[in-house]
């Protein structure tokens, strides 16, 4: 089966989709302040240009229509950020995930752009595994997964990290350069670091701009090698699942016993 957007389909196409062979894609980002100089839906941009690089390299993927709002309660005090409650979005996803399940589709990948989104996805899924234990749910989330598999000293302070940083601002000189408003670039705002603990900060505790990290730093060329890496990776998992028909496999390389 070739991929396809459900929201660009019909009922006839649907008819004809083995959906327990397929994999649900579903893509979620948030709308924030994305310093003075990158766009309020950078999140979201991104995890859909993922989406739909990915859908062009694999076969039986179902992209769902995002969702472009998250849970941004860190970046309420910049102006027009606009948030979900952790309740909601947990819902939101939830009642996605459960109804695409309830018609079959037994395979899902979701693709998250933004920290916050992080505990409600976990949540939601635990909810919906509930009601169908067939089912298997997997997330990629991109600045968990990509550092790891750029050289050393790519990037030029902090290891790219931070808000609208290095590797952000990077990535859209690639993508969407008429999107980046290079001139309000901020000066580097360094991220904390503390060896111990887990610190609750809002991202106004640590930037007056939104902005977090050493976006001056950033170029196309780093961003578009961010993007493609990523797009490799998603790829790679999904074949491996596919490869694997979606059962657990073990650190040593075989496959879960079945009860």
């Amino acid at each position: 089966m070739d991929s396809f957007k459900l929201d660009e389909t019909n009922g006839n196409k649907i008819s004809k989709v083995k959906l327990g062979k397929a994999v649900a894609l579903l893509a979620l980002g948030a709308t924030e302040n994305h310093g003075p100089h990158l766009p309020f839906g950078a999140d979201t941009i991104f995890t859909d240009v993922l989406a739909e690089r990915v859908v062009e390299r694999v076969d039986n993927v179902i992209l769902l229509p995002s969702i472009s709002y998250g849970e941004s309660l860190d970046h309420i005090r910049y102006p027009m950020t606009v948030t979900l409650s952790p309740h909601t979005l947990e819902n939101l996803v939830f009642e996605v995930l459960d109804s695409v399940a309830t018609h079959g589709v037994k395979h899902f990948l979701l693709i998250n752009g933004h920290d916050g989104n992080r505990n409600p996805i976990a949540s939601a899924v635990k909810r919906v595994r509930e009601k169908h234990l067939d089912s298997v749910f997997v997330s990629y989330e991109w600045p968990l997964s990509v550092y790891d598999h750029l050289e050393e000293g790519f990037f030029q302070k902090w290891g790219g990290h931070g808000h609208a940083g290095e590797s952000e601002t990077s990535i859209f000189l690639y993508l969407r350069p008429d999107l980046v408003e290079t001139e309000a670039i901020p000066e580097d705002s360094p991220p904390p670091k503390y060896h111990d603990g887990v610190f609750h900060w809002s991202i106004s505790d640590l930037t007056e701009t939104g902005a977090e990290g050493a976006p001056k730093f950033a170029t196309k060329e780093k961003g578009e090698i961010i993007a493609e890496k990523c797009v490799d990776l998603i790829v790679g998992l999904l074949k491996q699942l596919n490869g694997n028909d979606w059962k657990p496999r073990r650190a040593d390389g075989k496959k879960r016993r079945q009860k």
